[in-house]
């Protein structure tokens, strides 16, 4: 069975990093939102979507959080992100966030479609 059928309902996670210059932090995050968006209804997934501006290095983020809570709950079958580095950079947070998607059986999507299956 190809990975994508699996996917029923995805966590759509968007950040943004604090504004640079001549960027604005909504219009990025609208652009990424329409993007991923797309995907989900192109492949008919129920989604839930969590969006912050924030640096990855802070694991205090309060959408992240919230995500994190519920694929531990197993609402998930995937999380679709623009990619990882959107999702973290902190080297210690990215081992425990790919350990739950692993642990659970929880794909990653980027933007590109790439699904990546953890336990393989």
């Amino acid at each position: 069975m190809e990975l994508k059928n699996k996917i029923k309902r995805v966590a759509i996670y968007l950040r943004k990093s604090r504004n640079k210059e001549g960027e604005e932090a909504e219009e990025t995050l609208a652009k990424h939102r329409k993007r991923l968006l797309d995907i989900a209804h192109k492949n008919n997934w129920q989604y839930e979507i969590f969006q912050e501006v924030g640096s990855s290095m802070d694991e205090m983020r309060p959408e992240y959080q919230r995500m994190m809570n519920k694929l531990t709950d197993g609402i998930f079958d995937a999380v679709l992100s623009v990619n990882l580095a959107r999702v973290t950079r902190d080297d210690a947070e990215t081992p425990k966030f790919m350990n739950l998607l692993r642990q659970d059986d929880i794909l990653f999507v980027t933007d590109s479609e790439r699904v990546y299956d953890l336990e393989v």
